[in-house]
């Protein structure tokens, strides 16, 4: 009879060790998975706001050459009314003079 019970004994105990190492198999899974999703996820919103970033300094750095370059055509066209509104003087000013030679 008390081999029995021992046996019993070791065969619940068993039982129980098996259940106890299957359910930390399963935390132990569980865990890793989760790791790896978050470090997915982590990895994912870094690149986004690397993305980003690179997107706001690409924008900053082409507004920066589109106003050097409106500020070339501004100055531009102000010397082309200047040298036009030269051409128009002088020709008036040549103008007057052949009245006034004639």
């Amino acid at each position: 009879m008390g081999k029995r019970i021992f046996l019993l004994i070791v065969v619940l105990m068993s039982i129980a060790l098996i259940g106890i190492i299957s359910v930390q198999v399963f935390w132990i899974k569980n865990t890793i998975q989760i790791t790896e999703e978050q470090f997915t996820s982590n990895v994912r919103f870094a690149l986004a706001k690397v993305s980003e970033d690179i997107k706001e300094r690409e924008f900053y750095d082409f507004y920066v050459k589109y106003l050097k370059i409106i500020e070339k055509v501004k100055l531009l066209r102000a010397l082309m009314f200047v040298n036009l509104f030269m051409k128009k003087l002088t020709l008036r000013i040549m103008n007057d003079l052949h009245t006034l030679e004639a």
